[in-house]
């Protein structure tokens, strides 16, 4: 009778060789995965091909599960829409709160604070700046400089695409850029076996009003001239870092079979982890980055806890004896990492 599923088709395929039986790895290092395998002895190269057949079996079941998550987070998606439409009215003032909205946001046992005649500011602003400033993957990206133009900042959105997804980020005129909407997209394809990696991430020109690009600096340098003579102060401009090189990713290479080099892979991959951290956790828990509520705790908040209840204990409990003759060895715990509010695990740091 053959093994009743994949897991026993395993154990089957791995247990035909003999105790003792193995292979020396080290002279095989530097092979192709075809060169590996014709090294390898009959019986043995059988048997990694029913492992392999297997593998099949899960990439094609794999595949099916990450087409049936893709259908349900889009059929969720339509249905958070109209709550983060809500959102944006409030966020930019396009209508107050009821005095029902507000109640059902109150914490258990919170008493609603009463309505002012007349409200002293509409909106919320500095909104998505704060939401992008309180998380500490995208606050790194911030410079000084970019901060008067993230006050104009609106809304972000997130839409799912067939394959990959697409970030809008919307702003109020100002005296920055011409354009209302920054817009980046992911792509992702299928590889040989059936999995999701990333093809590219496509940016958009933002058109910039007259002497107001954040992504570059001007700097001065004196130049001496041919022939010897007085120096002169030339202008150049030079690329700088701010957060809206967002919108100009890095480029994996256009033929599959070229290699990327290790700081380009690791660009592409941290550019990749922030589009899904702004459309995973920023966009659908913007008003817990807002309040603050998403941020970890602080290791020193941590530590100095720690420090307090080992002074606790120290006052409360006795010494244990030490055996006599022989020197006691310790030393300090081990700190613990700070992590998300417990009452919202799902916000995560990344």
């Amino acid at each position: 009778m053959p093994p009743a599923n994949l897991g026993d088709q395993l154990k089957a395929a791995m247990g035909g060789a003999g105790e003792g039986e193995g292979i020396d790895l080290s002279q095989l290092v530097g092979m192709s995965s075809e060169e590996f395998m014709q090294s390898l002895p009959l019986e043995v190269r059988n048997r990694v091909c029913v492992l392999q057949g297997i593998q099949k079996q899960f990439n094609e079941i794999n595949s099916q599960l990450e087409k049936e998550q893709d259908a349900l987070t889009k059929k969720y998606e339509e249905r958070f829409a109209p709550l983060y439409a809500q959102r944006r009215d409030i966020v930019m003032a396009e209508r107050e709160p009821t005095e029902e909205e507000v109640k059902e946001g109150l914490a258990e046992g919170q008493e609603a604070p009463a309505a002012p005649a007349e409200p002293k500011s509409k909106g919320l602003e500095n909104f998505w700046l704060t939401v992008l400033q309180n998380n500490e993957s995208t606050s790194e990206m911030i410079e000084e400089r970019d901060v008067g133009a993230l006050k104009f900042l609106r809304d972000i959105e997130s839409k799912d695409m067939e394959l990959g997804f697409s970030l809008t980020f919307k702003f109020a005129e100002n005296p920055y850029f011409e354009n209302t909407e920054l817009v980046k997209a992911y792509t992702r394809k299928e590889d040989e076996d059936g999995d999701e990696i990333l093809e590219k991430a496509v940016g958009c020109d933002i058109k910039w009003k007259k002497d107001q690009n954040l992504t570059v600096r001007t700097v001065k340098k004196s130049q001496k001239k041919r022939g010897g003579g007085a120096k002169r102060t030339i202008t150049k401009q030079e690329p700088c870092d701010s957060f809206f090189n967002f919108f100009k990713p890095p480029q994996l290479p256009e033929d599959d079979d070229d290699e990327m080099d290790m700081e380009l892979e690791e660009a592409v991959e941290a550019d990749y982890e922030i589009g899904q951290l702004i459309a995973e956790s920023l966009i659908r828990k913007a008003v817990d980055w807002y309040t603050g509520r998403c941020i970890p705790a602080r290791e020193d908040d941590d530590d100095e806890e720690e420090e307090e209840e080992e002074e606790e204990e120290e006052e409360e409990e006795e010494p244990a004896p030490k055996p006599k003759g022989k020197k006691g060895k310790g030393g300090p715990k081990p700190k613990g990492k700070a992590g998300g509010d417990p009452q919202n695990p799902e916000c995560k740091q990344q």
